[in-house]
């Protein structure tokens, strides 16, 4: 216990004399991306993780409100002894991080950046857990070196239950936090603040933007990925978390270290989803613009593409991806496939380089041409046509207009494109885009990044 910063041995020994055995999970609140890297291929790392630390480690999916589902969000729920509760979240920390192993020590995970993960907690344990004028959570705060923060919506879809999100410089601060927190609701179940049917999931509020259908499953859309290096992680989260939260308004986003191989512990990846594409473009424009304002912003954006439809985007004899630099005003550098373990890696990087409109609608075309693929492919399903409403009501009944054929990505890539790369000088200053909003709204002077 003292590994994780336990009690005095005196105090610890006493309270378990006095309080009898109580089972307290642990909560961790992972996305889709995140639960595959616990899992394994083959379920391989999460039954090591079983192994290892004896405790009882499950996945809650389909048991979840439907809200979970279309945010793209899962529980990972472990039971068992307090000392294999943190062996085993340890080991999943880790690997949602990137670490090639449960076991594999702190291998890519020791470099020190911004990192977060969720842990959900009985609302009723929240004033405890923050204590008279914060001094509990100051306490833990000053010894893990990690940022506690009590989101003040309930979680949505559940009842009485809440998101901490802890903020540390390295995986080990935040383990040791989670032990911290996971000690405290034991502590207060043993004595009778809380109860084990706290830490039931009982279905609860739903918020609106959960209530709406993402598209999620066979029907959905595809996830939106971006290498980034490790010095603008902590830029895209914020400071506690505050440029994130705002975009996981709209879409799953998380940060995670980059897998190695085929990546490099300089490298991490942003993974946006649980929303239709046209959404996921728009948190990566707000991504892309807010990039632009850190010192030593660079014109480069490297998407990351599914390999297995990569040729969609490279086209015969290189036809697509230069007609989509040319039609958007990119530069657009395809990078060999990844060599990961006895094949290639899933995702493979293609370089877009121009100003942030130019790879905002190079990265709109590419990922069209994906999802088309996909469709073709069978792993997706065409949404239904979203028919927006006319910009000028007309005073005259005019006849319903003669339906047109949906244009085809290649098509839809080149109306972007002429958009972005050639605008009307005569055209009036447009208004404040919803960019330049969250721009102001969350971006600290760069003193408190």
């Amino acid at each position: 216990m003292d590994s994780f910063g336990g009690m005095d041995s005196s105090f610890s020994g006493l309270r378990q004399l006095l309080c009898p055995t109580v089972d307290v999970p642990c909560r961790l609140l992972l996305s889709g991306f995140q639960v595959a890297r616990v899992i394994g291929k083959g379920g391989a790392f999460i039954k090591e993780l079983r192994e290892s630390s004896g405790a009882v480690i499950n996945i809650l999916d389909k048991q979840l409100p439907v809200a979970f589902m279309n945010r793209d969000e899962r529980v990972v729920l472990v039971r068992g002894s307090l000392e294999s509760i943190m062996i085993a979240v340890g080991g999943i920390i880790r690997l949602a991080f990137g670490a090639s192993s449960p076991t594999s020590g702190h291998d890519v995970t020791v470099e020190e950046h911004q990192r977060a993960v969720e842990v959900m907690i009985p609302e009723v344990s929240c004033s405890h857990l923050i204590g008279e004028k914060g001094t509990r959570i100051s306490s833990i705060m000053q010894e893990t070196r990690c940022d506690l923060h009590v989101v003040r919506e309930p979680v949505s879809g559940l009842s009485e239950q809440k998101r901490l999100r802890i903020m540390g410089p390295a995986v080990p601060d935040i383990e040791l936090a989670v032990f911290k927190v996971q000690e405290l609701m034991l502590d207060l179940t043993k004595f009778g603040v809380l109860s084990e049917a706290h830490f039931n999931l009982v279905d609860g509020p739903t918020a609106a933007v959960d209530l709406a259908p993402r598209d999620r499953g066979k029907g959905s859309g595809i996830a939106v990925h971006m290498l980034v290096g490790k010095d603008e992680t902590a830029w895209i989260i914020g400071k506690r978390g505050s440029k994130i939260s705002k975009l996981r308004d709209l879409a799953r986003v998380s940060v995670n270290d980059a897998d190695i191989p085929p990546f490099t512990q300089h490298e991490a990846v942003v993974e946006i989803a649980g929303a239709p594409l046209s959404e996921l473009i728009h948190v990566l424009q707000l991504i892309v613009d807010d990039l632009m304002l850190k010192p030593g912003a660079r014109d480069t954006t490297r998407l990351m593409l599914p390999t297995e439809h990569f040729a969609a985007i490279i086209g015969q004899g290189g036809e697509v991806i230069r007609r989509l630099g040319e039609e958007t005003g990119a530069t657009l550098s395809q990078q060999p496939a990844e060599r990961h373990g006895s094949g290639l890696y899933r995702l493979r990087v293609l370089e877009v380089t121009g100003n942030d409109r130019q790879r905002i609608a190079a990265a709109k075309a590419a990922f069209e041409i994906v999802e088309e693929a996909c469709i073709k492919a069978g792993t997706l399903e065409r949404a239904a046509p979203v028919h927006a409403p006319p910009l000028f009501a007309s005073s005259a009944e005019s006849p319903p207009p003669t339906p047109s054929p949906s244009p085809s990505a290649a098509e839809r890539a080149a109306a972007v494109g002429a958009a972005v790369a050639r605008p009307s000088f005569a055209e009036a200053p447009p208004p404040p885009s919803a960019a330049e909003g969250f721009r102001a709204a969350t971006v600290p002077p760069p003193s408190q990044q």
